[in-house]
C-alpha cells in the first residue's frame, strides 16, 4: 500500500508521525506493507532534524521533492491514500486535500482545524482521533482493511472535489448577489 505526503515537510505537519506510524506497520507485519512518499518544500527550520529523521528511517520512507503546483495532481493520483497528520496551529483551508479529491484519493487526516468540514470521515477519507480511530496508525488500518469501499470512496473524493472549484464559488458569490439585491431596503 502506497500513501503519500503532499505538503510543506515541518514537524508540525507530522511528517514524522506518518513515518512511524508506517514504520510500525511494516514492523508488525514483518515486512513491507506500506510505503509512504514524501512531497513538498522542507522548512528551513527543520531541514536537519528531517535529514536525520530520514537517514534513520527504512527503505520504505522516502523523499521525492517538490511537484509543481500545477502537476500536483499527475504526481499522487497512483497512491493508495495522502495522509495529513497536521496539528500546525497556522493551518488553515489545506489546498493539498483538494488536491487528492480531485485526483480520486482518500485522505487520512487529523482532527484539525475543521477538517471534518471538508473530510467526511469514512466517505470520502478517514479523520483521526474519532471515537473508533485514535492514532494515525488505527486510520490506515482502517482503509487498508476496508478496501473494498475504495472504488466508492475515490469516487465521493471526486464529488467532493467539484465543490471546491472556482467555478463553485463564483456560482455561490453570484447568487449571494443577486438574493441581496433582490431583497428591499427597510
Amino acid at each position: 500500500f502506497s500513501f503519500c505526503i503532499f505538503s510543506r515537510v515541518m514537524k508540525e505537519k507530522g511528517i514524522e508521525i506518518a513515518i512511524d506510524a508506517i514504520e510500525l506497520i511494516n514492523t508488525e507485519a514483518g515486512r513491507e506493507k506500506c510505503k509512504l512518499d514524501i512531497y513538498g518544500r522542507i522548512d528551513d527550520g527543520y531541514n536537519e532534524e528531517f535529514a536525520q529523521v530520514m537517514k534513520n528511517a527504512s527503505n520504505a520512507i522516502q523523499y521525492k521533492g517538490m511537484v509543481p503546483y500545477d502537476k500536483s495532481v499527475d504526481a499522487i493520483k497512483d497512491y493508495y491514500a495522502l495522509l495529513f497528520p497536521t496539528f500546525w496551529d497556522g493551518e488553515g483551508f489545506p489546498g493539498t486535500i483538494v488536491d487528492a479529491f480531485s485526483a480520486g484519493l482518500p485522505v487520512i487526516a487529523s482532527d484539525w482545524n475543521c477538517k471534518k468540514e471538508i473530510i467526511d470521515n469514512t466517505i470520502n477519507g478517514v479523520l483521526y482521533p474519532n471515537e473508533e480511530i485514535k492514532s494515525l496508525k488505527d486510520a490506515i488500518e482502517w482503509l487498508i482493511y476496508h478496501s473494498s469501499e475504495m472504488s466508492k470512496m475515490k469516487k465521493n473524493c471526486i464529488i467532493s472535489a467539484n465543490k471546491y472549484q472556482p467555478d463553485q464559488y463564483v456560482k455561490k458569490i453570484i447568487e449571494q448577489v443577486e438574493t441581496s439585491c433582490e431583497k428591499p431596503n427597510v
